[in-house]
């Protein structure tokens, strides 16, 4: 990675944690998920995304919690207890999860070790149903 495309990340994590109080629950997990595809890894940046999230995890459609559990397995992020808030908070949508949604989820969970979580048999239930649209 070049000098300046750093220097433009940087700044761009900058302008980010500035505008956190503000942010929308897509705007948190999108931020996060961008993160490993930049192939950026801060950690108190990636704190203060997880704190924020932390105090609306019950606003979060199943998008969000999906693409969060997704995004924090992919950078390695541990925080267990916040894991198993958003997970308790999935629990009760998982219904309304789709597909990519599922996937993503179950990936994160086998990712950061969290396979004993009482999540894990609820959406394995849920995914029976729909494994016929997990091609589409």
């Amino acid at each position: 990675m070049s000098a300046s495309t750093r220097a433009g990340i940087a700044l761009l994590l900058s302008l980010a944690q500035e505008k956190l109080p503000q942010m929308q629950l897509q705007a948190i997990a999108n931020t996060l998920c961008a993160m490993p595809k930049l192939g950026v890894y801060d950690p108190g940046f990636v704190g203060a995304l997880v704190s924020a999230a932390r105090k609306k995890l019950d606003s979060f459609e199943p998008q969000a919690l999906a693409s969060t559990a997704y995004a924090l397995a992919k950078l390695g992020y541990k925080d267990p207890a916040f894991m198993h808030a958003l997970l308790d908070t999935a629990s009760v949508k998982l219904s309304s999860f789709n597909a990519q949604d599922l996937a993503n989820t179950v990936w994160a969970i086998a990712k950061l070790g969290l396979t004993e979580d009482p999540v894990v048999s609820l959406l394995l239930v849920e995914i029976k149903p729909k494994l016929p649209s997990f091609n589409n």
